[in-house]
């Protein structure tokens, strides 16, 4: 998301800006590209956040973002607080000043490989 907000800012005729537009037009026309990429994670979080705004700007991407930080902030703190395993850091973890990216990719990664070991 954080990409995004800066493919946003940049000027118009920036070859990364450029790419963008051209995505979207993909993305609009019903063809695979990177913002449809971007669109399909965020509707794949495990969590419920708000869709993507499809034809945002980047204070809106930015306001997304924090959305999607503090609801993945309280999602990952449920997750570690129910999970039996990490007894002794339950109710804790705010003064242990843990990284958030580096605990929720790590849940999000187990959750995945979880699921592929489900499957098959």
């Amino acid at each position: 998301m954080r990409y995004l907000q800066y493919l946003l800012n940049l000027k118009d005729h920036h070859y990364a800006h450029l790419a963008l537009t051209s995505s979207r037009s993909l993305y609009f026309a019903g063809k695979s590209s990177w913002y449809g990429d971007v669109q399909t994670a965020c509707e794949r979080l495990p969590f419920y956040v708000r869709p993507v705004p499809v034809l945002a700007d980047a204070t809106e991407i930015a306001v997304y973002t924090a959305e999607v930080e503090k609801v993945a902030e309280t999602w990952l703190l449920q997750q570690l607080n129910s999970t039996a395993k990490l007894y002794l850091i339950h109710h804790r973890l705010p003064s242990l000043q843990v990284s958030r990216c580096a605990c929720v990719c790590g849940v999000l990664n187990s959750q995945a490989r979880n699921r592929k070991a489900e499957m098959g």
